[in-house]
């Protein structure tokens, strides 16, 4: 039998899951949302997600960030906000923050190996 957390957290993870569903389907109907109460309904659905399932033990914290992202991704392509441009430029820049990233940690790691052979460490 589950615990009272487990029982909340399952609790939120349904309540979440039922407000983001009824904002993307109601767009539609309504002719548009505010991006305010789009952006609060996704910080409402992944934030006990996330949190749900790294403290239920369903997933680890680096696998609990990709289920927020593809939380986030999901809701954008089925709310309209996120089309093939968009995606194509969170791609790019992914790719770019990456490669910055990469070039530091090969630039520290030649450092390391110089001051090794001059002999400062």
């Amino acid at each position: 039998m589950a615990g009272p957390g487990a029982l909340l957290h399952r609790a939120c993870a349904v309540t979440a899951l039922a407000g983001v569903a009824a904002i993307v389907l109601w767009r539609p109907i309504a002719g548009g949302i505010d991006a305010h109460a789009a952006d609060d309904a996704t910080m409402f659905l992944r934030i006990p997600l996330a949190i749900g399932g790294i403290y239920l033990g369903w997933f680890s914290p680096t696998e609990g960030a990709g289920i927020g992202a593809s939380v986030i991704g999901l809701i954008g392509l089925l709310s309209g906000r996120l089309g093939w441009l968009e995606l194509r430029d969170s791609l790019l820049e992914t790719a770019k923050t990456t490669a910055f990233i990469a070039l530091i940690l090969v630039w520290f790691g030649i450092m390391c190996l110089t001051a090794v052979e001059v002999g400062m460490i």
